[in-house]
């Protein structure tokens, strides 16, 4: 579903002449910013992170070969309410893995 999107914003942006890159900092969320839930984001990075990953892939470089593609894309995933559940393994070895509904896997 996320490349659906992302490949439709892609689609937009060009349509609009515009940079992927700028439609995606225009629109993404910024902290501060108040979800439909009313959820009250306090903590957003997605600004400083696509910024950073399209220096480090040299995205305003030419991409002018047909042998490479290079691409942007960030996606949010809400928890129902926002509220969600983990589960913690401990593994012998004295890692651990954490799952969490919010499809982020930590491997510590």
């Amino acid at each position: 579903m996320n490349f659906a999107r992302e490949s439709q914003l892609d689609r937009i942006a060009s349509d609009l002449n515009i940079d992927p890159v700028e439609i995606r900092l225009t629109n993404c969320f910024k902290t501060g910013d108040v979800q439909p839930t009313g959820h009250k984001l306090v903590s957003v990075n997605i600004e400083k992170t696509i910024i950073e990953a399209a220096e480090k892939i040299g995205w305003k470089k030419s991409q002018k070969n047909k042998n490479r593609a290079f691409g942007i894309a960030c996606g949010f995933t809400p928890c129902g309410g926002l509220a969600t559940s983990c589960i913690v393994r401990v593994n012998q070895d004295g890692t651990a893995v954490v799952n969490s509904g919010l499809w982020i896997w930590v491997k510590v």
